[in-house]
C-alpha cells in the first residue's frame, strides 16, 4: 500500500531540472515588475524627500506611478514631455 522510500525519490537530475524551472520562473515574476529609481533631495532618506521617481523610462513625480504624473518620457535617447511622442 505505501511507497518505499527509494520509489518515491524523485532522481537527482529531474530534481535539479524542477529546481531551475522554479528559479527561472520566480526571477522572470520579479523582472516583471520592473526596476524602480527613486531620487531623493540631498541626503534624504524619507518618502516626504522624493524628488522623482524613475521606471520604465519615464520619469514620474514625487513617488507616483500614476500616468497623471509622468513628468517625462525618455527614448532612443531623447526626452519626451509628459507622454508625448513629440520631441521636446
Amino acid at each position: 500500500m505505501f511507497l518505499r522510500e527509494e520509489e518515491w525519490q524523485l532522481p537527482e537530475i529531474m530534481l535539479k531540472q524542477i529546481l531551475t524551472i522554479l528559479f527561472m520562473s520566480l526571477s522572470l515574476f520579479l523582472n516583471a515588475a520592473g526596476p524602480e529609481v527613486k531620487v531623493y533631495k540631498g541626503t534624504g532618506r524619507y518618502n516626504s524627500d522624493i524628488i522623482c521617481t524613475v521606471r520604465d523610462s519615464k520619469i514620474y513625480r514625487n513617488n507616483s506611478r500614476y500616468n497623471r504624473d509622468i513628468l517625462c518620457t525618455i527614448r532612443e535617447n531623447r526626452i519626451y514631455k509628459g507622454t508625448s511622442p513629440y520631441y521636446a
